[in-house]
C-alpha cells in the first residue's frame, strides 16, 4: 500500500547531500543554511504526489528547489507506474540520500486529469493517507502540489510556532462558510496526536466517498475545537488568482512560494509559469544538461593582481578537439565579494549558480563559436578570494577560461569598470555583465543576445538583455554589449560617477528612445536570468539617482561622437544629433520618471 511504501522510503533516508544544481536563498532577509545539528529546519520532510501527466511540472519544481540549497527529505508519491519508474531513474539514482520515491495505492493513471472529473477525485482522495503514514512516523510535513514553485524557503515561516498545529495557504478569504477557506494544496503540519487524528478522520471521510480532498477538509477542520490552525500569510504564499491575475510586479517579488491553482489544466498551468518565466524547462521538457566541470589550474599571471585558470582537461574530452585554436573572446564580467560565514568553495553562489549554470546553458556550437572567458573582480581585503587555494578548489567547464582580477577596495563600490577594462585589454567581442548569484535558464542565450546586437542599425550599437523576473523589472538588471560600447564610453562600462545602484537604470535608458531619439535597446522575452539575491554586500547609495539626468546628457553626447565618426550620414546619427541639438538650445530634458 501506499502507506507503508512511504514508512519505508522513510526508512531509507540515510541523510543529506548536496543537490545537482544549487543557489543561495532569494529573499535578502531568510537564510535557508543549515548549520546547527539540532537546526529545528531539519525536523520537516517535503511530500510531493505526482503522476505521469504532471512529469514535466515536478522536474520543473525540482530546479526551483535545487536552487534554494534545502538538505530537508524529499518523499515523492508516484501515483502510476511510468511516473515511479522516472523518478528512480531520472530523482534517485542521483539522490537517493536526499529523495526517496513510494508507490501509490491507486490504479495507474498516467493522464493530466481534468479537475473535479471521477478519476481526479479517485486520485486526490489519497492524500489524507500519504500525509498520515508521515505524521504517524513522528515526522512534520510540508505537503506541496507539483504544481508549486517555491521561489524562496518557505521553513522560516513554519519554524518557531509551537503553539500551531496546521499553517495553511489561503484559497480565497471566504468560501463556503468559512473565513478563510483554506488550500490543501500547500500545507505545514506538526505531528502531534490532535493532527493525527484530525487527518485520519480526513481519511476516513476520503475513503467512505472519494471527493475532491479540500472542501471536506475545511468543513471537519472548523468543527475541530482543539486543533490550532493559522494560514500563511497571503502576500508571500499567494493563490493562483491573486499571483497571475491580480498582483504587481512588485507584489510578485515578494512571494515565498507560487501554485498555479485556480489554472485549470495542465497547459493552462504550464502557460502561465512560462508567461511569469517560472517555468525553467526547453521545449522537451527535460531540464538544462548536465555538463561534466573540472578542477581548474592556474596559466600565467597577466600581472602581479590578474591570474588566469583553465580546467585541468581530461585527455578524454572529446570536444576540445573540436575547438578552433583562435575564436573572438565572449566574456561574462562580474564580481564577487565573500561574507564571513563561507567556508567552501563549492557552496559559494559563484561555483554552485554562476559556474553550473552557464555551464549548462552554453550551446555545443557556441562553445565552438566563442572562446568563453568568466572575468571575476575581487576586493583587495577580500581574505577569501585572494588566497589561491580557494580559486584552485573552483571548478569549471573543460572550454571555460577563467580570470580573476584583484582591485583595490573602495567601499559600497561594485568593480564592474574595472573588471570590463581586463576584458577589453584582452580583446573581448562581447560582453555579459551578471551577478555571481545570477543563474542562466535560457539554452543558447549567447546566439539570442548578440544576435539582437548585430540586427540593430547601425549594428553592435546598444544594449540587449534578458528578462529577469526579480528585482527592479523596468529595467535591465542584467545586459550584454558589443565592444564597440566600450569604445563609445571611454573604455567604461558605466559612469564612474555610480557606485553600485542605478548602474542597471544608467545602461537600460541610455540607449532608448527617450534619451537619444532611436531605440538601440532591447529586452529579450527569450533569454530568462534568475538573481538569487544572498544578503546585500554593500550598501545602497540611493543619492546617485540624482546624478542620472547629468550621466545621460553625456552619454548622449558620447554616442553622437561615435556615430559621426563611423556613420556619419546614418539615419541614427541624424535622431541622435536631433535630440542633442534641441537640447543644447533649451539646456532641458525630458527624460520623464528615472526611477
Amino acid at each position: 500500500s501506499s502507506h507503508v511504501a512511504i514508512l519505508d522510503s522513510l526508512q531509507q533516508y540515510q541523510g543529506p547531500d548536496l543537490p545537482l544544481f544549487g543557489a543561495l536563498v532569494y529573499k535578502n532577509n531568510l537564510s535557508n543554511k543549515v548549520t546547527d545539528k539540532n537546526d529545528e529546519t531539519k525536523k520537516w520532510i517535503v511530500l510531493m504526489e505526482v503522476n505521469n501527466g504532471y512529469y514535466d511540472f515536478l522536474q520543473n519544481w525540482l530546479v526551483h528547489f535545487y536552487n534554494l540549497r534545502l538538505r530537508n527529505k524529499v518523499v515523492i508519491v508516484a501515483l502510476d507506474d511510468a511516473e515511479k519508474k522516472n523518478i528512480e531513474k531520472d530523482v534517485i539514482s542521483k539522490h537517493s540520500s536526499q529523495f526517496s520515491v513510494a508507490g501509490s495505492m491507486h490504479p495507474s493513471i498516467n493522464a493530466a486529469l481534468k479537475y473535479d472529473s471521477p478519476e481526479y477525485k479517485k486520485l486526490v482522495s489519497g492524500r489524507a493517507s500519504n500525509i498520515l503514514s508521515m505524521l504517524e512516523k513522528g515526522v512534520n510535513v510540508i505537503y506541496s502540489d507539483v504544481d508549486t514553485i517555491w521561489r524562496s524557503n518557505p521553513l522560516p515561516y513554519v519554524t518557531g510556532r509551537n503553539d500551531t498545529d496546521l499553517i495553511l495557504s489561503v484559497d480565497s478569504k471566504q468560501a463556503r462558510g468559512f473565513k478563510p477557506y483554506y488550500c490543501t494544496g500547500f500545507m505545514a503540519i506538526v505531528s502531534n496526536n490532535r493532527t493525527i487524528s484530525f487527518i485520519n478522520e480526513w481519511k476516513d471521510a476520503l475513503d467512505r466517498q472519494p471527493q475532491l480532498n479540500q472542501p471536506i477538509f475545511n468543513e471537519l477542520l472548523y468543527k475541530q475545537s482543539n486543533i490550532k490552525h493559522e494560514p500563511f500569510p497571503i502576500q508571500e504564499f499567494p493563490s493562483g488568482d491573486l499571483y497571475f491575475n491580480q498582483f504587481s510586479d512588485a507584489q510578485r517579488q515578494e512571494a515565498v512560494v507560487v501554485h498555479a491553482n485556480y489554472m485549470i489544466g495542465h497547459e493552462s498551468r504550464k502557460s502561465s509559469f512560462q508567461k511569469h518565466h517560472l517555468w525553467m524547462l526547453n521545449d522537451t521538457k527535460t531540464s538544462l544538461p548536465p555538463v561534466r566541470l573540472f578542477p581548474v589550474q592556474l596559466v600565467h599571471n597577466n600581472t602581479a593582481n590578474e591570474k588566469v585558470y583553465t580546467a585541468k582537461l581530461d585527455p578524454n574530452d572529446n570536444i576540445q578537439s573540436q575547438i578552433k585554436t583562435i575564436r573572438p573572446i565572449f566574456a561574462i564580467v562580474a564580481s564577487t565579494r565573500s561574507r564571513p560565514e563561507w567556508k567552501l568553495v563549492s557552496e559559494t553562489p559563484l561555483q554552485m549558480l554562476l559556474i553550473q549554470s552557464t555551464a549548462r546553458s552554453i550551446t555545443p556550437d557556441e562553445v565552438l563559436t566563442w572562446d568563453i572567458h568568466l572575468y571575476v573582480a575581487v576586493d583587495d581585503d577580500d581574505v577569501f578570494w585572494v588566497h589561491d587555494d580557494n580559486i584552485l578548489n573552483l571548478q569549471i567547464p573543460s572550454w571555460m577560461t577563467l580570470t580573476f582580477a584583484i582591485v583595490p577596495r573602495v567601499p559600497n563600490h561594485i568593480p564592474f569598470n574595472e573588471i570590463a577594462q581586463v576584458a577589453y585589454k584582452n580583446d573581448a567581442e562581447y560582453y555579459c555583465r551578471v551577478n555571481d548569484d545570477s543563474g542562466f535558464y535560457t539554452f543558447g542565450w549567447i546566439t539570442q543576445g548578440v544576435t539582437a546586437l548585430r540586427q540593430f542599425d547601425p549594428p553592435n550599437v546598444g544594449v540587449v538583455g534578458p528578462t529577469c523576473p526579480d528585482g527592479k523589472t523596468s529595467i535591465l538588471t542584467h545586459d550584454m554589449v558589443h565592444k564597440t560600447h566600450m569604445e563609445i564610453f571611454h573604455q567604461l562600462y558605466y559612469p564612474p560617477q555610480f557606485h553600485n545602484w542605478f548602474l542597471d537604470d544608467w545602461i537600460t535608458f541610455q540607449y532608448q528612445k527617450r534619451t537619444i531619439g532611436v531605440d538601440l535597446y532591447m529586452k529579450l522575452e527569450n533569454w530568462v536570468v534568475r538573481h538569487h539575491s544572498t544578503l546585500k554586500r554593500y550598501v545602497h547609495d540611493y543619492k546617485d539617482g540624482k546624478l542620472l539626468p547629468a550621466a545621460l546628457d553625456s552619454g548622449r553626447g558620447d554616442i553622437l561622437r561615435y556615430l559621426q565618426e563611423h556613420f556619419p550620414n546614418h539615419s541614427a546619427t541624424l535622431a541622435v544629433e536631433n535630440v542633442e541639438r534641441r537640447y543644447n538650445a533649451t539646456q532641458h530634458h525630458d527624460y520623464g520618471k528615472l526611477y
